[in-house]
């Protein structure tokens, strides 16, 4: 399910469009929608960090939303001394719809040790991190 198809992208508090992908900010969480064939590095993560810690600062916990419509790269190498900037990063819920990807997520995750789930659908991914940020 992409963006056009979800009502959750027409109620967004703020969306940023750029070449890589798009952003889309909620009151404790971000819904990403990476562009199909991008390869993630350095400067795109500073550029959502940047906008990611002008949103919530640097105390407020959130959770991020990867809603994987389209195949793309992660530079992890580039990623993991960079990771720990992202303000209070709590939690990450990556929807997939196929099974591509879960072993990417999964070394993803204990790499950049973040508390993450997979889903398959973008409600689930919405309500476990709704869910989670209120414990």
């Amino acid at each position: 399910m992409n963006k056009t198809k979800n009502s959750y992208f027409h109620n967004s508090h703020a969306s940023y469009n750029f070449p890589w992908g798009d952003l889309y900010f909620y009151e404790n969480f971000i819904i990403s929608e990476i562009s199909e064939g991008s390869v993630i590095g350095e400067s795109q993560f500073m550029e959502a960090m940047n906008l990611t810690n002008d949103y919530f600062g640097v105390e407020k916990p959130y959770g991020l939303i990867s809603n994987k419509v389209n195949s793309y790269s992660i530079n992890l190498p580039e990623l993991i001394p960079i990771a720990r900037k992202f303000g209070n990063l709590r939690l990450n819920a990556v929807v997939l719809y196929s099974g591509i990807g879960y072993e990417n997520f999964e070394i993803e995750k204990r790499l950049l040790k973040f508390k993450g789930e997979v889903f398959f659908n973008l409600d689930q991914a919405i309500d476990w991190i709704t869910k989670e940020l209120q414990v």
